[in-house]
């Protein structure tokens, strides 16, 4: 099928934001007295909203979730954004998709707007995207997509792409059609419980849904 707009979520699906997103929640629980965590135990949380993440992080202790909050974001905005890596074939794909004339793109991201911008200008990728909708603390996915849908900036034959359960069920919230991803987060098994229309294992793939292959 060929969408009119293909919409993106950033983080384990057009940058690995891994190494940053670490060092800054490591950064947070140390400032705070508590043990830092390993990568593999904190990989977990890249994808849900990140006041989510630290309310479990503080043992749903909401005060100190505030405070880790802030001190993971001061340091990801000194350090943390500029260690988010692009994986192989995302800029590439994203160019040839620009250059269709039958299909938008935009990004949707729990990440802060701000974070999610530099991130894309740092890369050189910013220019392909008509909208990049980041979270303000508390919004969820599903509620960033319905206001997209509600002021026309998404048309309704779009489809959600992402590597995480959060990507695909606000999708489905919204009545889009989503493409899952395997190089990021999630795996095949938590996708598949979602049945996406299209789960894919490499960005060229993405093609596929401008009707280009």
């Amino acid at each position: 099928m060929r969408y009119e707009m293909i919409i993106f979520d950033l983080d384990g699906t057009l940058t690995n934001p891994e190494l940053g997103f670490v060092n800054g929640i490591n950064h947070a629980l140390n400032t705070y007295g508590l043990p830092a965590q390993a990568a593999k135990n904190l990989a977990q949380y890249i994808g849900p909203p990140i006041d989510h993440t630290m309310l479990k992080l503080a043992n749903g202790e909401q005060d100190l979730a505030e405070k880790l909050l802030i001190a993971y974001r001061s340091e990801y905005s000194k350090t943390g954004y500029q260690e988010n890596l692009v994986y192989d074939g995302v800029a590439e794909t994203l160019q040839k998709l620009y250059d269709l004339p039958q299909v938008r793109l935009g990004v949707c991201t729990s990440k802060k707007q701000d974070f999610a911008i530099k991130i894309l200008k740092m890369h050189g990728l910013f220019d392909y995207f008509e909208f990049v909708s980041g979270a303000e603390t508390g919004t969820s996915k599903s509620q960033q997509l319905a206001e997209l849908l509600a002021s026309g900036k998404a048309p309704k034959n779009s489809i959600m792409t992402g590597d995480r359960l959060y990507d695909l069920r606000a999708a489905q919230n919204n009545q889009l059609d989503c493409a899952g991803v395997l190089w990021g987060f999630g795996g095949r098994d938590e996708l598949a419980k979602y049945d996406p229309q299209y789960i894919f294992d490499q960005p060229s793939q993405w093609l596929q849904l401008a009707g280009a292959i």
